[in-house]
């Protein structure tokens, strides 16, 4: 999604990504051109916020990317 210079406004409830508690600071971070996330703007706070922890969170999300696609394939 890096690579959709234009995408402003994304919505990922309902995807078993959102399930993870911190999806949304991760998103904010490896996605900078977005202004609203789920139906929610994104304030300059929280892009600093999520920038500072980006690095923290990569290892969790990649763990927790494959434990979801595990539980959605097999339930």
């Amino acid at each position: 999604l890096e690579a959709n210079y234009n995408l402003r406004d994304l919505y990922l409830i309902g995807n078993p990504c959102a399930d993870w508690h911190g999806y949304r600071p991760y998103v904010i971070a490896a996605l900078p051109q977005l202004k609203r996330l789920d139906g929610q703007d994104i304030t300059p706070t929280e892009r600093i916020l999520a920038n500072q922890v980006k690095a923290q969170a990569s290892v969790p999300v990649s763990r927790t990317y494959h434990q979801c696609q595990s539980r959605h394939t097999h339930s």
